[in-house]
């Protein structure tokens, strides 16, 4: 996923985990998919990634972070090792 913007129609209101601007751009991570959902489902509320944000792309991003868990916790034991 690319980067996305929030735009909110109340700067201020607190959604997604964070007080929220008028505008804002977050590199992907940023919000849990869970804060997302809360930030769509919010009417005075926007998020767009070169098109609105769905589900869909919720979705994806879990698959994404399901995929880097086993990576991680790989690299863990080397990191304990070496200490």
């Amino acid at each position: 996923m690319q980067q996305y913007h929030v735009m909110c129609a109340r700067p201020g209101m607190n959604r997604g985990g964070r007080s929220n601007p008028a505008h804002a751009a977050y590199e992907p991570g940023a919000h849990t998919p869970a804060q997302l959902r809360d930030l769509i489902a919010d009417p005075h509320i926007s998020v767009v990634v070169g098109h609105k944000l769905t589900e869909e792309h919720i979705v994806a991003l879990e698959h994404e972070a399901a995929k880097a868990e086993p990576e991680k916790a790989k690299a863990a034991p080397a990191k304990a090792a070496k200490a």
